[in-house]
């Protein structure tokens, strides 16, 4: 009885929920030890596990921009680890 949005998101997180991936990577160089990320697009849920495994140990230089491409194509999914913080070379 809702509304088609709604409907199609309840038929969508019946079938195959997905959610944006949202996570911390390590810097080295940088004046943070730590940059954040998200996928730049919702990834399916049970890929959530396995994205993070594969970021698990994952190094990067910095200096770091906001939407640089940490990770392309995690898991295969076609969405992109991308940061959401600026680091700057100590």
């Amino acid at each position: 009885h809702g509304c088609k949005r709604g409907k199609d998101y309840a038929i969508q997180e019946a079938t195959c929920p997905l959610r944006v991936l949202t996570t911390s990577v390590w810097v080295e160089g940088g004046n943070h030890r730590l940059v954040s990320a998200k996928t730049d697009r919702s990834i399916p849920r049970d890929k959530i596990i396995e994205s993070l495994k594969q970021t698990k140990g994952l190094t990067v230089k910095a200096p770091i921009n906001i939407g640089d491409i940490l990770v392309k194509n995690i898991v295969g999914t076609g969405a992109n680890l991308v940061a959401t913080r600026k680091i700057d070379r100590e």
